[in-house]
């Protein structure tokens, strides 16, 4: 998830003791969703980790200590892909609450912990905690801000987002706000609150996470080109930054190059076998026709799934999408995806409960959701052509032309499995 910040200072409209709507007031109202809470993979994050658990025991009863111990350890399994990172961070938590409850630093490392592992009714309380405990400080409006936006509750998260910019205005809140923005539609204001955190940024590995941010808030356009420039200069500044890496893989796919993207995706999941890489390598093994490869790299997906449960994390809505793609295992699918938006009911659930209905049958039902993915007016072609299909499925073809049309406009490519399906339904709409 990614931290967002803004400033009225320079221009972004960010006016104190505004609310929700002074961090979205700009142009169309924009805002954007959290992606990540902190800058992309660094190889020596694990020394950080090393010391983090040396100041801890030279502190053994300093929760601070720990609450840093256990940061550090969520951030290394965002890095480098080992959930046992989690269980590492839990003892750290319980370790720093153990020795004060009501430490705020403690209060946030725990909820940024239940944010990691999709906990986010759990992470919501202890944030609030850890904003009680510390009014003053800007830290616990982070995983506070990153729950509501979970959550579906976005007019909250904008207030909690407009008090971390209140109290410190840095890279974290910038890309809260850009986030913020850009899930409302406010794409140029996204762009501008994340140049605002690029300048901010104070190292290489956090200017190559802004770098990289940029790079897909272009990607989203359609914007192949710049998409390329930014993950390409992103992946320059931190050669670890994985999440660049692939990025520079999707354009390369999407201008033709497959076998030039799947080299470069192969070889990230080799080092990092993180969910999101093994989805998107194997989507674009299936789209290139190689159904076989498709197959292992899915096998090697359900076994990080299984060992991320291990760890406390649930990822049955985040591979929600990938299941109705395959049509596979649609009964379980469906369940697990009504769960999933039952408990975080954001626009990102509702699509991919949308998805799975329609996978399994069920259009009309699939159309209230696929409207309310679309509530805030997010660009994202996904959500566009999800609904299309929908919106065809029950005989609402003028509807569904414009949904594709949308598409068209925002990124035709934006899936390899999809892409000539797109391009096709652009071609008819264009008749029409």
């Amino acid at each position: 998830m990614t931290p967002a910040k803004a400033l009225a200072a320079i221009g972004l409209a960010l006016m104190v003791g505004g609310g929700a709507a002074a961090v979205l007031e700009r142009r169309d109202g924009g805002g954007g969703p959290p992606r990540l809470v902190a800058p992309p993979p660094r190889d020596p994050y694990r020394s950080e980790i090393l010391a983090s658990q040396a100041a801890a025991s030279a502190r053994p009863d300093d929760p601070g200590a720990w609450a840093e111990l256990a940061i550090r350890e969520v951030e290394g399994v965002r890095l480098g892909g080992d959930p046992s990172g989690y269980t590492r961070a839990e003892r750290a938590v319980e370790r720093a609450l153990d020795l004060d409850d009501r430490h705020a630093a403690a209060l946030r490392a725990a909820a940024v912990l239940a944010n990691a592992r999709h906990d986010f009714e759990e992470a919501l309380t202890l944030a609030r905690r850890a904003v009680e405990a510390n009014p003053a400080s800007a830290a616990g409006y982070g995983p506070l801000a990153d729950a509501l936006v979970e959550l579906g509750r976005y007019d909250e998260a904008a207030t909690a987002t407009q008090a971390m910019v209140d109290r410190r205005p840095n890279l974290a809140s910038y890309a809260r706000v850009s986030y913020l923005r850009e899930l409302r539609g406010d794409v140029p204001g996204a762009m501008e609150a994340m140049e605002a955190a690029e300048r901010s940024a104070g190292t290489p590995a956090d200017k190559s996470f802004t770098t990289f941010q940029l790079g897909e808030l272009a990607w989203q356009q359609g914007q192949l080109a710049e998409a390329e420039r930014r993950y390409r200069r992103a992946e320059q500044l931190d050669p670890q930054n994985a999440a660049a890496s692939a990025g520079t893989a999707r354009v390369l796919a999407a201008q033709g190059d497959v076998e030039g993207a799947l080299s470069r995706l192969r070889a990230l999941v080799d080092r990092q076998p993180q969910p999101n890489l093994l989805v998107e390598l194997s989507d674009l093994q299936l789209a290139a026709g190689k159904a076989d490869d498709a197959t292992r790299t899915d096998a090697l997906l359900d076994a990080q799934r299984r060992l991320f449960e291990a760890n406390g994390v649930d990822l049955d809505l985040e591979l929600a999408i990938h299941s109705a793609d395959r049509r596979r295992d649609l009964a379980r699918g469906l369940a697990q995806a009504r769960d999933g938006h039952r408990r975080r009911p954001s626009v990102f659930a509702a699509d991919a409960l949308a998805w799975q209905l329609f996978a399994n049958g069920k259009p009309e039902e699939a159309r209230r959701y696929a409207d309310e993915a679309l509530r805030l007016g997010t660009p994202r072609a996904s959500f566009h052509w999800h609904r299309a299909q929908i919106r065809r499925a029950v005989g609402d073809h003028a509807g569904a032309d414009d949904d594709v049309r949308a598409t068209a406009r925002l990124n035709p490519r934006f899936s390899p499995l999809h892409t000539q399906a797109v391009l096709a339904a652009i071609e008819l709409a264009r008749s029409h």
